[in-house]
């Protein structure tokens, strides 16, 4: 079969989506990485998927239109949807994000982490039998990965001028302007700032490694390296995938970020920072980490931490919150995955149901990539966009994908049946 897969946010993505693409490649698929921001139409036109893998999709126009009514229209394509965002507010998911009945009848196979979001799925109306639950393909990276941590370090400080022999503290920010911050962001930017500062004050002999968000735009980056440009041992370090730098990371520091996941699975501690704004609904991971309001207390806990050298291990609280969002990490989502993906040949066309769209909708989402194209061309965005092959090549040199063995219990028994009918 050839089967698109869509990414959405490159950095994020095309670690483990090369990691997909090389995995059913050996199952003698045709694979190809489509941009979701780079002439994402024009794409799936050249390569004429027989089955899409798309990311969740809350408007008809212009992405539902070009990604899922066009390809089942023109080339009797199968649509895939793994929803590249599930975790939401505290003790809740954003299903109700993609509360868009056209879009969500229109899939042929929704593919979830974890049973939660998968139950608000069936309460948007989504049938049951078409809901299969698999992991998160994300925090099975290492299960391929071929270097151990110490030559991983090793590596990365030769590359990027990092002391392998110094603790490393990475942190992850995602306070950024283009989010809905409700008037906030000054104030967040501001008090985040002033704990990094302190982070950098107190530990002088760590590396810190200073990873923005992957929508923190151009403007915001120099103003932080500005913010920062007293402080040498803060590295503004954007390349590779978050992954890498956990597995090395001596702690995180976070505002609200879904590394804490990563590094609560690697057994590294974990350091979350509420800023001084009474809302409390984002800071979802408040059951797994202590959140601190206090500057001084997470500096000298941290510094606490980092002297002793030691590590955090899973909790009882950790490991449900791992089983109800992500299913189990255990290597094998790519596994569960390819076999849906080989399932999908024996899966009947359906054609699209819903709105019948005309030429005035054509011209309409031609218009909406054109615009999007033309501020690429103004602004030189396409290095963050465009998907090239030795891209590929270069994420996968660090991984031995390979076939693994598993039963089919381990690959049908716990998915493929909604959760609660077992």
């Amino acid at each position: 079969m050839r089967i698109g897969i869509i990414i959405e946010v490159k950095k994020r993505e095309i670690t483990f989506l090369s990691i997909l693409k090389k995995r059913l490649e050996i199952e003698g698929h045709n694979v190809k990485l489509i941009s979701f921001r780079y002439k994402c139409h024009h794409q799936i036109k050249k390569f004429r998927p027989d089955v899409l893998m798309v990311n969740g999709l809350r408007h008809v126009m212009p992405y539902a239109y070009e990604q899922m009514y066009l390809p089942k229209k023109q080339y009797g394509t199968k649509i895939v949807c793994y929803y590249s965002e599930q975790l939401g507010r505290a003790n809740s998911s954003i299903a109700y994000s993609y509360d868009n009945k056209e879009i969500l009848n229109n899939v042929d196979m929704h593919i979830v982490w974890g049973p939660k979001f998968a139950k608000d799925l069936v309460s948007l109306g989504v049938p049951k039998n078409k809901i299969y639950i698999i992991g998160y393909l994300q925090y099975d990276i290492n299960r391929y990965f071929k270097y151990t941590s110490n030559e991983l370090k090793n590596m990365i400080g030769e590359k990027y001028n990092l002391d392998p022999n110094k603790k490393w503290i990475l942190v992850a920010d995602n306070i950024i302007k283009i989010a809905n911050h409700h008037g906030l962001y000054s104030q967040r930017r501001n008090e985040f700032n002033v704990l990094t500062k302190k982070i950098a004050h107190e530990l002088p002999n760590c590396e810190i490694i200073f990873r923005t968000h992957p929508e923190t735009s151009p403007e915001e980056n120099i103003e932080l390296r500005e913010e920062f440009i007293s402080f040498p041992q803060i590295h503004f370090i954007n390349d590779g995938h978050l992954f890498y730098w956990i597995h090395i990371a001596n702690a995180l520091v976070i505002w609200v970020s879904t590394s804490c996941i990563h590094a609560l699975l690697d057994n590294v501690p974990v350091f979350s920072y509420k800023t001084s704004d009474s809302e409390m609904d984002c800071y979802w991971q408040k059951e797994l980490v202590d959140l601190y309001t206090d500057v001084d207390k997470l500096v000298q806990d941290l510094k606490m931490t980092i002297e002793s050298a030691s590590t955090h291990c899973m909790d009882d609280r950790v490991k449900k919150f791992i089983n109800d969002w992500y299913y189990r990490v255990n290597g094998l989502s790519y596994e569960r995955l390819v076999y849906l993906m080989n399932k999908m040949e024996n899966i009947p066309f359906v054609p699209y149901i819903g709105t019948n769209f005309g030429l005035k909708s054509y011209i309409k989402a031609h218009y909406s990539r054109f615009h999007s194209f033309l501020g690429d061309v103004l602004f030189n965005r396409f290095r963050y966009k465009r998907i090239l092959d030795n891209e590929i090549i270069a994420e996968l040199e660090n991984f031995d994908i390979k076939k693994i063995p598993c039963t089919i219990s381990e690959r049908i028994s716990d998915f493929g049946v909604f959760v609660e009918d077992k």
